[in-house]
């Protein structure tokens, strides 16, 4: 059961989203469970999975404030990791004044939400210092509230704005980002804006702001992404090499056309630069340039670039100088051409299963399988998930006096944490790397 957050502050239309959301058959968004209104609690995030699991739509999630997960003492991060939250939809508006003075009309009048519409306008006096504070308090929260925001976690950002003038189109976007379809139907609410006139005639005291209190905002998704780079600790200069965030899913699931690449404009602009500059050779431009964004991104004095796998684990091998009589320690959760590799060199290929639970061997399957005349170790980060402890496998090799050999055709540019709480690039624990650019590996 695929689960949601919609956050928000108050009067940005968090109450309209939610009703928008249940319009879906498939889709159940209940209102603030966190709220203060209900006092604190033993265990609040226990509190909202029991509500949520008794839930019968196949995707639920409820709406809350950052004020709310303060006042339970809770992080989102928290929130996110122990009820298994897929999405965070952040929603957020454009205009802050106009929040403001209709978050203090509506604190005057304890009027939240109406399905009908008002002829009278409400107004509200805003002290543009009073404003200025409000600003700055909750840009603090809304920092300390997303610090630690997993990167693997999707935030969807509403602009309140957008929603209004938009619905449809923000609702179909909104749903196919939580892979739901939104075909047949139709997203009205019974809603009405509660003070639909100008924030000008709204507040008494416009014409006493300054132009800075009169245009004063926060940028919530710029919070929520620093939030989220500071999480994937990559350095400036490594940040273009980040992929795209993976599409989602269509509602009826992937189907994968391994045989058909995606191929983009600019991969075709370079394909013809490379034909009609003849630089179809390992040692024209491309290979070269390859080779040097290699060298740069994994801190390596040689990047060789090879025809396939198979030549560059062969290459490998031969660099080490491994040979008959030598056996070369690897996965059997591997690819053909690794232990092809081995053979063609004159060794032996020694298969070590899994850890248990694993999708590699731990130093504990490698070392039972060494004996005297292992030379060499080839470690697989499949799928992209690193090697258990990896610094004590390369303390074993250095022990033993044997070449590390880091397969990362998975995993290119992925990072693991280390003992110190760093993080590393893979591929720069061993003695020789093989990344693969093939479309199916990396």
């Amino acid at each position: 059961m695929p689960r949601f957050i919609v956050l928000s502050e108050p009067r940005t239309g968090s109450t309209y989203l939610q009703s928008l959301l249940n319009v879906h058959f498939e889709v159940c968004c209940k209102e603030d469970i966190l709220s203060d209104e209900y006092g604190p609690r033993e265990d609040p995030i226990a509190d909202v999975g029991c509500q949520l699991s008794a839930l019968w739509q196949p995707t639920v999630g409820f709406k809350t404030f950052p004020k709310h997960l303060t006042y339970h003492h809770l992080t989102l991060r928290e929130l996110i990791r122990h009820l298994d939250v897929k999405w965070v939809i952040v929603v957020w508006r454009e205009n802050w004044l106009e929040m403001y003075a209709s978050l203090q009309i509506a604190l005057n009048t304890n009027i939240w939400y109406s399905a009908e519409h008002k002829t009278k306008a409400e107004t509200v006096e805003v002290k543009g210092t009073d404003f200025m504070q409000y600003i700055a308090d909750t840009k603090r929260q809304w920092k300390d509230i997303v610090q630690g925001w997993p990167p693997d976690v999707v935030p969807i950002f509403v602009k309140y704005e957008e929603l209004v003038r938009n619905t449809t189109s923000e609702m179909h976007r909104i749903l196919h980002c939580m892979s739901v379809d939104p075909s047949d139907y139709v997203f009205q609410v019974e809603c009405c804006r509660q003070n639909p006139a100008p924030v000008w005639q709204k507040v008494t005291t416009w014409n006493e702001l300054t132009e800075a209190e009169r245009t004063a905002s926060i940028d919530i998704p710029s919070i929520v992404n620093d939030a989220i780079s500071r999480e994937l600790n990559i350095p400036n200069e490594h940040v273009h090499l980040l992929p795209d965030r993976e599409p989602p899913p269509p509602p009826a699931g992937w189907l994968y056309h391994v045989s058909e690449p995606y191929i983009t404009s600019d991969s075709r602009e370079n394909v013809i630069d490379a034909v009609d500059s003849g630089s179809v050779s390992s040692a024209s431009r491309w290979p070269r340039e390859m080779s040097g964004k290699l060298k740069e991104m994994f801190g390596t004095p040689v990047a060789q670039p090879c025809c396939n796998e198979f030549a560059a684990i062969v290459l490998a091998l031969r660099a080490a100088r491994i040979g008959p009589g030598d056996s070369v320690i690897l996965p059997t959760f591997t690819m053909i051409a690794v232990p092809n590799a081995i053979q063609m060199v004159g060794a032996d290929p020694v298969p070590v299963d899994n850890a248990p639970g694993e999708y590699n061997p731990s130093i504990h399957e490698i070392e039972a399988a060494a004996t005297d005349h292992t030379k060499a170790v080839i470690v697989t980060h499949t799928y992209g998930v690193p090697t258990s402890d990896m610094e004590s496998v390369v303390a074993m090799c250095i022990r033993r006096c044997w070449f590390l050999i880091e397969d990362i055709s998975e995993c290119a540019g992925i990072l693991t944490t280390i003992s110190n709480g760093n993080k590393r690039l893979l591929g720069t624990f061993g003695d020789l790397h093989v990344p693969v650019c093939m479309l199916t590996r990396c």
